[in-house]
């Protein structure tokens, strides 16, 4: 009895898609079969004419069917059932089989990538995206902040600007109608007791609108504090300077650090008026008899798409000759700082380079104002790739995983620029470098393939 298509194929045919089924390739079988490439080529070809398929997989498959006649035992219901399990079952081994190694690949693949992202490997250009980004859309400052810059050098009052000086600022700044004055420089030494005096009395008349700064540094092994005189302090609100680096470069600064014992809200969370209430009573508070509750300890992104050179600057000397608009000066927060780089370890602005340390916390308190950026983090694009390399496993085609997964890579590489308008930052470096090295290897296996074909 004719036993179909399968029973005219002849040994050596049989032979090769055996060693097709076991995903050989052409070379290979020649090789292990001691014949010409070419001799296999035939008869693989023969043997897809004479089984009617088109593909050499589709005839491997045929081949590795069972035959019904087999199964003598087994009734005509359970044969024709038996008959098309074995069908489905290698329907899907063939379609799994040759992502079997593709799909080890992608799995060692991912566990690599969220080692790296769990350390936050790709945060370096994840934060070269951003600074791109602010590039194109860069727009100016609100306005709101005005500095009063000490320019060096000085014709009128020489190279140094004393406390008598910031007294007669503090005192035509509040004339002018500023809402608040603060003092970008430390107060912590005492110099002259008329100038100190001086200032002590300006900044009682400014009554709790005068912002002043408070560090600290590690010297010989211990942290030391600098704060401000007490006679300054208690008629001010203390706030202080730090910054977050990341890479040489100021990335963000803190809602507030910890100073002596006391938490502190930073200089650009003051400027915003961004915690008005968060006044530690451990320290500037307890004059006043505050019970507050302390700012939170994390740091937020500066926006550096604001164009720094659109910040207001009024020079201190046109302030002492009152040579100046009362309009740049009324109803906004006056910071008294030094224009030029006079710090051994200065800021520098991942976009602008290097600035005076005050652009910085003018830029940050611009940010506060208009709302801090939401950081997305990198775990929900990872899933996404995750999703995209599974999918792409799936599926038999090589091109049409090589299009997903290229569309896919663009698309993070463009979310940055579409969200940076709407404030969102995004770490999208560990799902891209994930779909660029399974990419690559996709596109290498494809063209091995191709080559030895």
């Amino acid at each position: 009895m004719d036993g179909g298509p399968i029973d005219k194929l002849t040994e050596k045919q049989r032979a090769c898609l055996r060693l097709v089924q076991q995903h050989y390739t052409s070379k290979q079988i020649a090789r292990e079969l001691g014949v010409g490439v070419d001799a296999v080529d035939q008869r693989i070809k023969c043997a897809m004419k004479t089984l009617g398929v088109s593909t050499r997989a589709e005839a491997a498959r045929l081949l590795a069917v069972p035959k019904v006649d087999s199964l003598p035992h087994a009734s005509i219901p359970q044969t024709i059932s038996l008959n098309l399990a074995f069908g489905w079952l290698s329907r899907f081994s063939t379609r799994i089989y040759p992502s079997r190694r593709r799909g080890r690949f992608v799995f060692w693949s991912c566990l690599a990538a969220f080692a790296l992202g769990s350390i936050q490997f790709g945060l370096p250009l994840d934060f070269l995206l951003r600074d791109w980004s602010s590039r194109l859309h860069r727009h100016p400052a609100s306005g709101d902040i005005v500095i009063v810059a000490l320019q060096r050098p000085n014709p009128q009052v020489g190279e140094v600007w004393n406390r008598s000086h910031f007294a007669r600022l503090a005192d035509r700044l509040n004339g002018a109608g500023s809402e608040r004055v603060a003092f970008s420089m430390l107060l912590d030494q005492t110099t002259d007791s008329e100038s100190d005096h001086e200032l002590a009395a300006a900044l009682q008349r400014l009554g709790r609108r005068a912002i002043l700064v408070a560090g600290d540094d590690i010297l010989d092994g211990k942290r030391v504090a600098y704060l401000p005189l007490p006679e300054f302090s208690q008629n001010a609100v203390l706030s202080n300077g730090a910054a977050v680096s990341v890479l040489w470069s100021v990335r963000g600064l803190p809602y507030s650090k910890e100073v002596s014992g006391a938490r502190l809200p930073s200089l650009a969370a003051e400027l915003a008026g961004w915690l008005p209430q968060h006044r530690d009573p451990s320290i500037a508070a307890r004059v006043a008899g505050l019970e507050v509750v302390p700012p939170p300890e994390r740091w937020f992104l500066v926006d550096y798409s604001i164009d720094p050179d659109t910040v207001p600057v009024v020079n201190a000397e046109d302030i002492l000759r009152n040579s100046f608009a009362r309009s740049q000066i009324e109803g906004k927060v006056s910071v008294i700082a030094r224009t030029y780089v006079a710090d051994p370890y200065p800021r520098i602005a991942p976009v602008f380079g290097m600035r005076p340390n005050i652009y910085i916390d003018v830029l940050g308190a611009e940010t506060l104002r208009a709302g801090p950026p939401t950081w997305i983090p990198w775990t929900l694009p990872y899933l996404a790739a995750v999703l995209v390399l599974v999918g792409s496993v799936s599926r038999r085609s090589s091109r049409f995983s090589q299009l997903v997964i290229g569309g896919s890579i663009v698309g993070l590489l463009s979310l940055p620029f579409v969200l940076k308008p709407q404030e969102y930052f995004l770490e999208v470096a560990t799902p891209t470098l994930l779909l660029v090295f399974c990419g690559v290897g996709f596109s290498w296996v494809w063209l091995q393939r191709r080559w030895t074909q």
